[in-house]
């Protein structure tokens, strides 16, 4: 089953993104202050406590984001797709708080949930969001929702420092993909 496919690479991802970014961080928070502690002299203690704060900040941003993540599943797909695209918004809103994040639905958007679809689709947007906060330095996102006849689109847009849109074949970027022929649509970059 396709869904089933997708579904394990994400737990898988969000294995990899535990170990290669929140872990990371924590051990290296727990490296800088074992080092403060063993050492009166040496290394500046209020640079080493700024560097191991900001890595447990980092690893705290990211937990909170696998464990959105892993809640997706488990949130009432009786509430409507922009009502929870709100909540995903604001907490990468709070996960950075240096950009500005804004939601724009187009008048008409259908306010009734569309059932499993939502959480497919919430999914590939939550992805294009962290890869944003990630990787590209922007200081505006904009994520916005609309419909064109009977199909309805979703758009995340940044003023980032972009990429070659060729080279997005990462893990990520095949799981937006799939997920985007689940839903009968496809992923543009």
């Amino acid at each position: 089953n396709a869904s089933d496919q997708v579904r394990e690479a994400e737990r898988g991802r969000l294995a990899r993104d535990l170990h290669d970014t929140a872990l990371q961080d924590l051990t290296y928070a727990l490296a800088q202050l074992q080092l403060l502690q063993s050492t009166s002299e040496g290394p500046d203690p209020d640079h080493l406590l700024e560097q191991a704060v900001e890595a447990l900040k980092r690893a705290g941003r990211e937990l909170r984001a696998t464990v959105y993540d892993l809640q997706l599943d488990e949130e009432p797909v009786s509430r409507p797709l922009v009502e929870r695209l709100e909540s995903l918004v604001e907490l990468h809103r709070r996960m950075a708080s240096d950009r500005e994040v804004y939601l724009e639905v187009e008048d008409g958007f259908p306010s009734s949930p569309l059932g499993k679809k939502d959480s497919e689709l919430l999914r590939i947007l939550q992805e294009a969001l962290n890869n944003v906060r990630r990787h590209s330095e922007a200081s505006d996102v904009r994520v916005r929702l609309g419909t064109k006849g009977n199909k309805i689109w979703a758009e995340v847009e940044d003023d980032g420092q972009g990429f070659d849109p060729g080279s997005a074949t990462g893990l990520g970027s095949r799981s937006m993909r799939q997920r985007a022929r689940v839903l009968g649509g496809e992923l543009k970059v």
